[in-house]
């Protein structure tokens, strides 16, 4: 799985030419039916390729709603400080939780910057991984 800055890196991708950080991984545009699924909109998870247009910059999908993404890092307050122990593998740490998902209420859980957290025990519908290399 991806570090919480992987995870981040590939869903705002690089600065715009103004340098602002995108709010969504598609842009600053508000979330609509077109580019991702949340506030149960479809009741359940969606296949993969199912909103191109809510692609990042690197052509990643869904990194906004359909399931939050859990992601290597254990949740530390930010600023992110990669040797400050949150990329440990240790114990039953809680970890982060990254993305949104379909049940997610309002469109302030699927920005890029929204974060949130779990024991890694914990199983639901709304909560799934991405693998990384």
């Amino acid at each position: 799985m991806p570090s919480e800055a992987e995870w981040e890196k590939a869903a705002r991708g690089p600065a715009t030419a103004d340098g602002q950080a995108r709010r969504y991984p598609w842009g600053n545009a508000r979330p609509d039916a077109t580019r991702l699924n949340y506030a149960r909109a479809e009741q359940d998870t969606t296949p993969v390729d199912h909103y191109p247009r809510g692609a990042s910059p690197y052509g990643v999908l869904n990194m906004a709603g359909n399931v939050w993404e859990w992601v290597n890092s254990v949740y530390a307050p930010y600023p992110y400080l990669a040797d400050d122990g949150r990329e440990t593998h240790e114990g039953g740490a809680q970890r982060v939780l990254r993305g949104g998902s379909f049940a997610s209420p309002t469109a302030n859980f699927v920005r890029c910057a929204m974060r949130s957290l779990s024991y890694p025990t914990r199983r639901r519908e709304h909560i799934g991984f991405r693998m990384a290399r």
